[in-house]
């Protein structure tokens, strides 16, 4: 597995390499990030609804980071 990943709610895990696009569609909940030895740099394009940009949603935990790890 790649050091950089991306993960919607309910699907498996996928890599992210240098240059990639990801799209995920308004209203999914999903995470991304690097692994603890590397780092991950992003720039995210949003759209604003009301006053609201982004959802913030709960940190990724260990255990679910580690599920993807083999």
């Amino acid at each position: 597995m790649t050091d950089k990943t991306h993960q919607e709610q309910g699907s498996r895990a996928e890599p992210i390499k240098k240059g990639d696009v990801v799209n995920i569609p308004e209203n999914v909940s999903h995470w991304h990030g690097a692994s603890a030895t590397t780092k991950m740099v992003h720039i995210a394009i949003t759209n604003f609804k009301d006053e609201t940009q982004v959802m913030w949603l709960h940190p990724v935990s260990n255990e679910e980071y580690n599920e993807i790890r083999g």
